[in-house]
């Protein structure tokens, strides 16, 4: 009879350490789970002391970064603007100087052959006189047969 109240004893014995490890690994499990619930509830309490923060945050910078924003993009299209006026007067002033520069080297050119270029222009007057005057006595030699036929 006492060697079977060991076997019992001991059966007790490993039910008990069984029943121990199940309740300290369900102790783990929820200690775990607790843990886990507090940390959100912490978050979600600090979100909440935020929250005007935020709001605020929302309210105002929101509109300030906006008005930045659309400043400087102002900003950049009347830089653009001006930079292509002034590559509009530079060009025209650009052409200006070329034109300038043309005038003043025709003239320094005439000035340096004047007397070839009135020799030039004299030889055309007498070629112009002589040509006006060879069909004027075309014309008369040719009123003149007309006027022989006749």
């Amino acid at each position: 009879k006492i060697y079977g109240n060991v076997e019992i004893a001991e059966k007790v014995r490993k039910w008990i350490l069984k029943k121990r490890w199940k309740r300290s690994l369900t102790a783990v499990v929820s200690h775990s789970r607790f843990n886990r619930r507090m940390e959100q509830i912490r978050a979600f309490e600090k979100l909440k002391s935020c929250a005007f923060t935020i709001h605020i945050i929302n309210c105002t910078w929101l509109r300030v970064l906006s008005k930045i924003r659309v400043d400087k993009a102002a900003t950049t299209i009347q830089k653009n603007i001006r930079q292509i006026i002034e590559q509009r007067k530079y060009e025209i002033t650009k052409s200006k100087v070329i034109l300038l520069e043309k005038i003043g080297r025709r003239f320094i050119s005439y000035s340096q052959n004047q007397p070839r270029i009135k020799e030039a222009i004299e030889k055309r007057k007498k070629m112009l006189a002589e040509m006006v005057e060879s069909q004027k006595r075309a014309l008369e030699e040719a009123k003149k047969q007309a006027q022989e036929k006749s």
